[in-house]
């Protein structure tokens, strides 16, 4: 028997990427830089896997990181 996905709507992907941007942080380009397909859940009705967003998330948590430490040094 093949284990499932666990999916999630990808409506959640899209609000990360606006909060992201309103933050400065371009969703997008760490998403490539990570070897995910650019326009994955670009539209709102599907579906995406859980660990897809997991790694949205942890992307975006080590940019945040970094733009932290580099004010610091500023």
């Amino acid at each position: 028997m093949m284990q499932a996905r666990p999916l999630i709507s990808a409506r959640y992907l899209r609000w990360l990427s606006r909060h992201a941007a309103g933050r400065g942080l371009d969703l997008a380009a760490l998403q490539i830089q990570a070897g995910i397909t650019p326009n994955c859940g670009d539209d709102a009705s599907d579906e995406i896997p859980c660990t897809l967003l997991a790694l949205s998330v942890q992307l975006l948590a080590e940019a945040a990181r970094a733009d932290a430490q580099v004010a610091l040094l500023d």
